[in-house]
């Protein structure tokens, strides 16, 4: 979201968070267009002691959407000892009615993955795979073991020309 609205990824992660308090009108619709949801969901105006929404002036409300727990880390050629986060690493805020029947959650990635398209500290929304449909060039989040220890990486899925998908 971040890349394609222009914006600092802390300052996106802090609104989406609702860690920023008070973020400019501009950075409201660059998200909001991204998001492709309508800007005045993020904030609200008084007028007659009435709630009204309002891009002119107003007072940011925080966070838009359904909670969404990050549940841990993608760490791309690193194998550590892994086990299932009893508890969400953090949470942050999404909302899309694409989404709404499906189990969403997050990673952090940490250092550079994918070819460096995701950079150090980026957050991933990923939907378990029996959720969803599987299409050519998807990208699916992969753990593998070794030795007792876990990579957690991100790879494009393709077809192999034999039926089977290939990572």
């Amino acid at each position: 979201i971040s890349l394609k609205a222009g914006l600092g990824a802390t300052a996106v992660r802090d609104i989406l968070r609702g860690q920023s308090k008070n973020p400019g009108t501009g950075t409201i619709i660059a998200i909001a267009k991204e998001l492709q949801v309508d800007p005045q969901r993020f904030v609200v105006g008084q007028i007659n002691n009435e709630r009204s929404h309002s891009l002119t002036s107003g007072e940011f409300l925080g966070p838009v959407g359904r909670k969404i727990p990050i549940l841990g880390e993608v760490r791309a050629g690193v194998f550590h000892s892994f086990s299932e986060p009893e508890e969400p690493d953090d949470w942050l805020y999404f909302d899309d009615p694409n989404y709404a029947d499906r189990t969403v959650a997050a990673l952090k990635i940490v250092g550079n993955s994918i070819n460096e398209i995701y950079a150090d500290g980026t957050i991933i929304l990923y939907v378990p795979i029996a959720e969803t449909e599987i299409y050519v060039g998807d990208l699916v989040i992969v753990r593998r073991n070794l030795s007792g220890l876990t990579e957690t990486t991100i790879k494009e899925i393709q077809p192999d020309g034999l039926g089977r998908w290939k990572l």
